[in-house]
């Protein structure tokens, strides 16, 4: 990643490529850069900003002075870099484009088996889910060899974990939030998300990533993020959209759908409480389910 980010810098700093071309690129080396920053990662988080680098770079675009003179005798031009496709090369990239509108708007997370030494995991069917989560590198621990099952979900824990598990981590635009700050831990997950409609701002301009996320408010995103990846799950349990009508409106109908695929629970009555937090345990649960689905249906 780091001989990635450096050859994204020169290419940047080159003075070659149009500015319009340029601006996924210095996102992505952005991205980069915070990654190597951090005190620890994991390869998948590694693996994903390597491939949005070099996404970035395959879409750079010469400046008319700076493409080759096709008189120019070809010893002059021996050592030099351009980006002339061929017609073999120009029927690659048609193939990538495809292949990349054929994996956008997918969950898939790889198989992995990574230890889980986290000491507070319950012993009970959250716990489960849990282990799976963090055996597979979906969700991390948080210091001190800690999960912390009971704490509340922030928004841009949402954005961080949606991205995760996408396929397609492609941040079409510079999506601007007053409080989200270069170089955030959240700072790409965030754009991500909002560009790709998942989650939005507020009239302020603000985007409040560390609010916490209610029960309601969950199923909204979940639902954004099912409706944006046309996935289909089956319907497992068959609910009254009549016995929720204490759930507001604006929510009332994902969290209904949510229920009925089977990735959000009520309790031992069949009710909720859509004001009340979402857990990380409640997530894990949630992501467990999402993720043995996708794996089926691959």
């Amino acid at each position: 990643l780091k001989v990635l980010v450096d050859k994204a810098q020169g290419m940047l700093d080159s003075g070659k490529y149009t500015d319009a071309s340029m601006k996924d690129l210095k996102v992505a080396a952005q991205g980069g850069v915070a990654e190597l920053a951090k005190a620890e990662t994991i390869p998948y988080y590694v693996q994903g900003h390597i491939d949005n680098i070099k996404k970035a770079m395959e879409k750079l675009v010469l400046k008319e002075e700076s493409k080759p003179n096709p008189s120019t005798p070809k010893a002059k031009d021996e050592g030099r870099h351009y980006f002339v496709p061929s017609a073999s090369a120009a029927t690659e990239k048609k193939e990538d484009k495809k292949a990349s509108v054929e994996a956008k708007n997918k969950i898939a997370v790889p198989y992995r088996n990574l230890p889980v030494t986290l000491t507070d995991i319950p012993a009970n069917e959250k716990g489960d889910a849990i282990r799976a989560m963090v055996a597979r590198g979906i969700l991390i621990g948080m210091g001190n060899n800690k999960f912390m099952p009971d704490v509340t979900i922030s928004r841009a824990m949402v954005t961080e974990v949606f991205m995760r598990i996408s396929m397609d981590k492609t941040i079409k635009n510079s999506a601007f939030f007053t409080d989200v700050k270069d170089k955030a831990w959240y700072e790409r997950s965030v754009k991500w998300a909002s560009t790709n409609g998942l989650i939005k701002g507020y009239e302020d301009g603000s985007f409040n990533p560390n609010k916490k996320v209610s029960y309601e408010e969950f199923a909204v995103m979940l639902d954004n993020l099912l409706k944006e990846y046309k996935m289909d799950l089956p319907k497992v349990k068959t609910v009254n959209k009549a016995d929720f009508d204490y759930v507001n409106d604006w929510s009332r109908d994902s969290v209904v759908r949510m229920i009925e695929l089977g990735l959000m629970k009520t309790d031992a009555n069949g009710k909720v409480q859509p004001k009340g937090e979402y857990s990380r345990a409640d997530l894990a649960e949630t992501l467990n389910q999402l993720i043995q689905w996708s794996d089926k249906n691959k």
